[in-house]
């Protein structure tokens, strides 16, 4: 029996896989996910201090960790925003 048969938790139905970019580079994630969880996955995401991936966000975008430009909007919160087919996201990180 898997974990979620036994608590009693369902198994949520994925998006399909859409083509996004983020930095210049194409990504592919399930649509109408966090976007975070799509660049935490790849690990595309890196810390400003150290170089090496991030993967504790709030996910209720309060720590303003994954604060993004998306589709050219500044302070999108990428760990509320789902991911949609074309949408453009970047860094705002200049370090």
């Amino acid at each position: 029996m898997k974990m979620h048969e036994y608590v009693g938790i369902k198994k949520m139905p994925r998006g399909k896989m859409v083509m996004f970019e983020f930095n210049g580079n194409r990504l592919f994630g399930h649509e109408g996910e966090p976007i975070c969880v799509t660049l935490v996955t790849e690990e595309r995401i890196h810390s400003c201090l150290k170089d090496r991936p991030c993967n504790s966000f709030c996910k209720v975008g309060d720590c303003r960790k994954c604060a993004m430009l998306v589709d050219g909007e500044v302070q999108h919160y990428t760990c509320l925003k789902p991911i949609r087919e074309g949408m453009v996201v970047k860094t705002m990180c200049s370090c």
